[in-house]
């Protein structure tokens, strides 16, 4: 675990540590160019065989998954045919449902109708979510449904995957796509299908960095970076695909609603959310499983992905070094807050997904693994705040 987060906090340096406790900036080489060449490097060791299909694990050769139990989201989405006019700094969300309600160890708790981190004993802070009037919550109080599932909205969206883009829209309702889209099957073909919708949906969201940027005259480094960060993920994207269809998944493409110009806070909230947590997550979530991975063509293929992530959130903490500084006070401690509420809600979600059949043969951590990556992270990030 100590060599996983070694590479990865040291390749996001110092952008990272000035983001996350507001110190002074050091001059080491930017996470930028130390991302790149590491990428680079990982590259040239696997362009030869890390996309190939060799060593396939089928779903038949797995246990039954008990799904009932398991987690699901879908995005929040407003009115599916808005158009460019549709307000461009709204904040959909996401939904996810419990069908066995609240597990007995959830990072998580309601008071009211809201979610709060921690334990009742010990509350925590808000999270950002909470259960929707009418399924589950009665008069500001949350009533259990019968069948004992928990139903709860949230304003920023778990992730730990990788960059989504605004304007997300949920998959068409009906059979197998949409439940693959929404991570909803028994098996590596259901996994690798979902990791392949959530790598295209990061092409729509590395494209609209770039225009964004582009538009706010950010700094070359960065406009070129997140160009490259888009070509990434539909490479990404591609190998997703072919490895989810060699193991019979179904792979659907993503739906984005396109959004007019957004202002400079909401991009730079988005960015911390998505970027300074969820991708940064994600790419140590990556580099466990390229260690981890019982088989050797997912390990290389984890690998080379996980290489071009930490240079994906090496990006993301440029830009907010970049971008934060240009808000006023009062809009900066807002996105501080949501990179804040959007880490204790990621946590929340990690203790409370249950654990996969098909976890162990892609190399996942196990939720308490998970977890306690995710707090080593944190920790090291923010090691040196006084």
């Amino acid at each position: 675990m100590s060599r996983v987060f070694g590479a990865l906090v040291l390749t996001l340096g110092p952008a990272a540590a000035i983001q996350a406790c507001s110190d002074a900036m050091t001059n080491a080489s930017t996470p930028l160019e130390d991302a790149t060449a590491e990428a680079d490097a990982v590259d040239a060791l696997t362009e030869a065989g890390d996309d190939k299909v060799d060593d396939v694990v089928t779903d038949a050769a797995l246990p039954p998954l008990d799904a009932v139990c398991t987690l699901t989201e879908t995005m929040r989405a407003a009115d599916p045919d808005a158009g460019p006019d549709a307000n461009p700094d709204a904040d959909l969300g996401c939904r996810y449902v419990l069908p066995c309600g609240v597990p007995n160890d959830a990072g998580f708790h309601i008071e009211g109708c809201a979610l709060y981190s921690g334990a009742s004993s010990a509350p925590d802070s808000a999270l950002g979510c909470w259960v929707p009037e009418g399924l589950g919550c009665m008069s500001d109080a949350y009533v259990p449904a019968a069948n004992g599932s928990l139903t709860f909205d949230c304003l920023d969206c778990f992730g730990g995957g990788g960059r989504r883009p605004p304007g997300l829209l949920a998959p068409r309702r009906g059979g197998a796509r949409a439940r693959a889209a929404s991570g909803v099957g028994a098996g590596v073909g259901a996994y690798f299908a979902r990791m392949a919708y959530d790598e295209a949906a990061s092409v729509h969201a590395f494209v609209g960095l770039e225009e964004d940027l582009v538009r706010l005259g950010a700094p070359a480094e960065l406009i070129a970076a997140a160009a490259r960060s888009a070509r990434d993920e539909v490479r990404h994207a591609r190998v997703m695909a072919r490895r989810a269809r060699a193991c019979g998944g179904v792979v659907v493409a993503p739906r984005v609603r396109r959004r007019g110009s957004r202002s400079l806070e909401s991009i730079a909230r988005e960015n911390a959310v998505e970027g300074c947590v969820h991708e940064t997550f994600g790419a140590l979530q990556l580099r466990w499983q390229a260690a981890h991975a019982p088989d050797p063509s997912m390990r290389r293929i984890f690998a080379r992905v996980a290489a071009d992530e930490t240079r994906h959130a090496a990006l993301s903490w440029l830009v907010a070094k970049w971008a934060e500084p240009l808000l006023d006070s009062a809009a900066r401690k807002r996105v501080a807050v949501a990179r804040s509420r959007a880490s204790r809600a990621l946590r929340a979600k990690l203790s409370a997904a249950p654990p996969r059949a098909f976890d162990p043969r892609v190399g996942r951590p196990r939720p308490e693994e998970a977890v306690a990556l995710l707090d080593g992270l944190l920790m090291r990030l923010t090691s040196g705040c006084p």
